[in-house]
């Protein structure tokens, strides 16, 4: 419950530096994903399947974009002490061409990798304005 605070509270605020004491390992995440197709429609969908397993995770999800010429682009943050094991994980998209159709439904794969177990991990897809986040899936690790 404290983690799911934390999260709550700070959003994408997290910092990706690591603080603590001299000899701590700083908190390291990376996200990485590949798109499988991309389908123009009138009802585009964002959703998303992530299996957790300790410090990896994998994901499968659908984007929906405003065009079908797109490219996906991740951001990562992590919380400040790796104890706490808070992951955030943001996607965008970024048009690629100028006679585009849309929306679309951008399908992807990926891999999101830390240096600590994960204990919270929320994945988001930001649309247009920063400010326009969807929380496509939540993990809370079980105490």
């Amino acid at each position: 419950m404290r983690r799911r605070g934390f999260l709550a509270s700070t959003g994408i605020g997290l910092a990706t530096v690591g603080g603590g004491c001299l000899g701590d390992t700083p908190p390291e995440v990376s996200a990485t994903v590949e798109i499988e197709s991309v389908t123009a429609n009138d009802d585009p969908e964002d959703k998303a399947t992530v299996t957790v397993n300790d410090d990896h995770a994998t994901v499968e999800g659908t984007f929906g974009a405003d065009v079908d010429c797109v490219t996906l682009e991740t951001a990562t943050f992590s919380s400040i002490d790796s104890i706490e094991g808070a992951v955030v994980v943001e996607l965008t998209t970024e048009a690629t061409g100028d006679n585009c159709d849309g929306p679309a439904t951008v399908a992807y794969t990926g891999e999101i990798t830390t240096n600590f177990t994960i204990n919270d991990l929320l994945l988001m897809h930001v649309h247009d304005e920063e400010d326009d986040r969807t929380t496509v899936f939540s993990y809370e690790r079980g105490d």
